[in-house]
């Protein structure tokens, strides 16, 4: 009897050419060329645990940078600790990392990240030595390292790409890291393309230089628009893009069906705590999904979109 892992890949080629077009589309909002973070939205079945589903953050630290200066001091470092400080096995800079991805809880808490930008990935190979880390043979054309203390860690490196993947239990973090280049690579079928749900939120998404997206449980029967529950809601992202002084927020939210996303229910909700820094807003409702937009001064924008 095949495998998930083998049905999976076999169902890849039948969603290439979707995958394909979309890496075109967002090529220009994601930053860095290249580093799109969809391609690597694992099947969450792969991960240890084998959860139903599991939260995203994207973030894109060199274009933070660029704008570092519009933050509060004390906030940037915050930012840039948890963007490119994050790991004590090597060091990295903001203006280095084009794209930080982060799934399941990231590498620490059993879920993977993925690093990407103009940093030398020699170099880390080479703190991961110093860090004990254990050179294994080569996956495809990443260079992987294991390290095994509190929990196995797995880290491949291909240039200025790093994947990170972590394992409890009895769970092999180096085949999640192995499932996770396949997925980037197209070999295995992708979190969008095994879950409808989680590939009708980013559809309807546009991701900035920070992008949250999620999907839910069971969703709610009943909706409150004052505390932000609604009727057969099933997804949720949050992106800004950050332009200067200001930046563009964008709140998307996904629905069972075309009659569920009600506009007068949105507005209700905007008129809440939540929203006291968006300005200029606007709700627009398309199909099964709605979106509410806005901006904010970029001082603010962490606060506003609740990241």
């Amino acid at each position: 009897m095949p495998s998930r892992r083998d049905v999976l890949k076999g169902g890849a080629a039948v969603g290439a050419a979707s995958v394909t077009g979309l890496s075109g589309c967002l090529g220009g909002v994601l930053g860095g060329g290249s580093s799109n973070f969809q391609n690597w939205l694992i099947d969450p079945y792969l991960l240890p645990g084998q959860p139903e589903r599991y939260p995203v953050v994207s973030l894109s630290p060199s274009s933070l940078e660029e704008h570092s200066g519009e933050f509060d001091g004390d906030e940037w470092d915050q930012i840039r600790t948890f963007a490119v400080q994050r790991y004590q096995f090597t060091r990295l800079y903001a203006d280095e990392v084009d794209r930080l991805t982060l799934g399941g809880g990231g590498y620490q808490g059993g879920g993977f990240e993925v690093t990407q930008g103009g940093f030398d990935g020699e170099s880390v190979g080479e703190d991961l030595t110093r860090a004990e880390f254990r050179e294994l043979q080569e996956y495809q054309s990443y260079s992987v390292y294991e390290r095994d203390q509190d929990r196995q860690l797995g880290i491949g490196i291909d240039g200025g790409t790093m994947a990170a993947a972590s394992s409890f239990g009895d769970a092999d973090a180096i085949r999640v890291l192995e499932d996770l280049i396949d997925v980037q690579r197209g070999e295995v079928r992708s979190y969008s393309e095994v879950n409808d749900t989680f590939g009708g939120l980013m559809d309807a998404s546009t991701p900035g230089d920070v992008f949250t997206a999620r999907i839910t449980g069971d969703p709610a029967d009943e909706t409150d628009a004052e505390s932000g529950q609604f009727r057969n809601q099933v997804g949720q992202s949050t992106s800004a893009s950050v332009n200067g002084e200001d930046s563009d927020l964008e709140l998307v939210l996904t629905f069972l069906s075309d009659r569920d996303p009600r506009e007068r229910d949105l507005e209700e909700w905007t008129l809440n705590d939540r929203f006291d820094l968006w300005r200029d807003i606007e709700i627009s409702v398309d199909g099964a999904s709605a979106t509410v937009s806005g901006s904010v001064p970029t001082r603010d924008v962490f606060s506003a979109i609740n990241f």
